[in-house]
């Protein structure tokens, strides 16, 4: 009972209470607790989804190969990992403020449990027989799904091949995991300038930075060097550091700069460093930055959130200022993350350095001739990253099993380097500007609204007013805001007035029927009079009116 007490809970609270995000006790500087309230209620509702997801796997995950697992979690089960960070973020932010209210609920404990012990668990069991029954890596390949390595011939070739696009902007941000590019996706096409169409590409194994940053860049051949440390050369140059990889855009018509630098640049001094340019990479670094340390890992969702809004404002700084039509914005690798500390349960032991290591680290080991065991993977470099052997070495990897680490030194509760879909599924957005005519038809309609009675019937001083919200939000629709309230026939303000959020993303009608409570004012309501209720959109100001009849069988002086 208590545990379906917890699945409940947020659906009862969203039911229920809907309108709190949106509401006095939410509202930015409205109550001195605003901040936590809305952290409550953005928790609920994301714990809410993680469980209705759940609900949608009550029979378990089962795929039938390593492909339409891949597609599966780029289309939907990547919102597992949405919905924990999103809970995990807010109940941090509750913590902060020093309310327990989540934890005592047993709501902070189940949702890790599930996404730890049930989705994390099963994903790897799953992912990795189908890997192993296919033998993926030995041939890192999925039908359809472009290769990392390949991203440059791929995406900024192919952008300036197939339109009228002299250059290309390319943001390549470090850990940018495909969930939390999700919501970059979501957030500009809810805008009405541009429009922003997300896939991903399979990303190299071992997915960790140098290995990722050098597939991105332009090459005919990518070469390993296993010294005392791995090396990457494109084309004979290295690819490590900023320096290196500005010399090899050159090389192709393009330019390096980092995040930082873009937004401190003026709008000239911006011009003018990209003019004589095809291709400039931009490089951004907040969520591996503060992931991959062991004094901030805790910070890792909170930098995810930073990630988002610095990307958005890179974004915009580009079209408005530099003259940019044509964005991509992409990863080296993502992350696995969990709140809980790791024990040893979590660690595949290795019980001395394995001869040939070059590198060893949480997540992976480089090098050549290494051991084989069950407890990890093994592979070449060669068949996941596409490395040449021609002109340097034929590197090695191992990775552990599922989403297990080999050591936890540098902290553990965030780490890349293996082939969960969390570190591999790379995202590509492909973000471009819209003419006048086309920013008409990409814009999003709001959702409509609409009372469910015609005419409303109101029976007490309290009452309840049910409505349909008329479409899901989604890639036609957005979310709308009304304030409510009735009106007497001279236009006299009778009741409270409400502000009811319609943001509801689901399919089914009955999901999308709100109860809203509103409170008359005054006394004297003839039965006989028709009143009016007011539906005004909180952005655009325009109203919408339906009759009401207000039938009160006694009426109490006390309201």
């Amino acid at each position: 009972l208590h545990q379906l007490w917890l699945r409940l809970m947020p659906a009862y609270f969203l039911e229920h209470h809907p309108k709190k995000l949106r509401s006095h006790w939410c509202s930015p500087g409205s109550h001195k607790d605003s901040a936590n309230y809305a952290a409550i209620y953005t928790a609920l509702r994301a714990a809410k989804e993680f469980y209705d997801l759940k609900e949608k796997h009550i029979d378990g995950l089962a795929f039938e190969s390593a492909r339409s697992l891949y597609k599966a979690y780029e289309t939907e089960l990547y919102k597992f990992d949405h919905a924990y960070r999103i809970f995990s973020e807010n109940s941090i932010e509750i913590s902060k403020n020093g309310s327990d209210i989540l934890k005592a609920t047993g709501l902070v404990e189940d949702i890790e449990h599930l996404y730890v012990d049930w989705y994390l668990h099963d994903l790897a069991i799953v992912w990795g027989k189908l890997v192993d029954d296919e033998n993926l890596l030995d041939n890192w390949s999925l039908a359809g799904i472009n290769n990392q390595q390949n991203f440059f011939r791929e995406e900024v070739k192919g952008v300036l091949s197939k339109t009228q696009t002299k250059r290309v902007f390319v943001i390549i941000s470090d850990a940018l995991r495909y969930e939390v590019a999700h919501d970059i996706h979501q957030q500009i096409n809810d805008e009405k300038r541009f429009k922003s169409e997300i896939k991903s590409q399979l990303g190299v194994v071992p997915s960790y930075t140098q290995l990722g940053m050098g597939s991105l860049l332009p090459h005919q051949k990518l070469t390993a060097h296993l010294g005392t440390k791995p090396e990457y050369k494109a084309d004979g140059m290295s690819v490590h550091g900023h320096d290196n990889r500005h010399k090899i855009l050159e090389k192709h018509g393009g330019v390096a700069f980092k995040a930082d630098e873009v937004l401190n640049w003026t709008n000239q001094e911006g011009r003018d460093k990209v003019r004589d340019t095809q291709v400039v990479y931009i490089y951004h670094d907040e969520i591996d930055a503060i992931g991959d340390k062991q004094v901030t890992e805790n910070q890792t969702f909170e930098a995810a959130r930073d990630a988002v809004d610095e990307i958005k404002q890179l974004i915009g700084r580009i079209i408005n200022r530099l003259n940019g039509s044509r964005v991509l914005v992409t990863a080296d690798h993502g992350f696995l993350f969990k709140m809980t500390d790791v024990t040893d349960s979590d660690k595949t032991a290795l019980k001395s350095k394995p001869a040939g290591t070059t590198e060893a680290k949480k997540r992976y080991v480089i090098g050549s001739n290494l051991p084989t065991d069950s407890y990890y993977w093994t592979g070449k470099l060669a068949n996941t990253a596409g490395v040449n052997v021609e002109g340097g070495d034929d590197a090695e990897f191992m990775i552990p099993r599922g989403s297990n680490r080999f050591n936890f030194v540098g902290g553990a509760k965030f780490i890349h380097g293996g082939i969960m879909p969390q570190e591999i599924c790379v995202p590509v957005l492909q973000i471009r500007e819209l003419d006048t005519k086309a920013q008409t038809k990409h814009a999003k309609q709001k959702v409509n609204a609409v009372p469910l009675n015609n005419p409303v019937k109101i029976v007490s001083n309290i009452d309840r007013i049910k409505f349909l919200q008329t479409d899901p939000v989604g890639e036609k629709f957005k979310a709308r805001e009304l304030e409510i309230w009735i009106e007497d026939s001279d236009g006299k303000k009778v009741s409270s007035r409400e502000k009811v959020l319609f943001e509801s993303t689901s399919e089914k009608m009955d999901d999308r029927k709100r109860n809203v409570q509103i409170k008359l004012e005054g006394s004297g309501f003839d039965r006989t009079v028709s009143y009016k209720l007011m539906m005004e959109d909180t952005e655009s100001k325009v109203k919408t009116t339906h009759s009401v009849i207000i039938d009160l069988a006694f009426e109490d002086d006390f309201f």
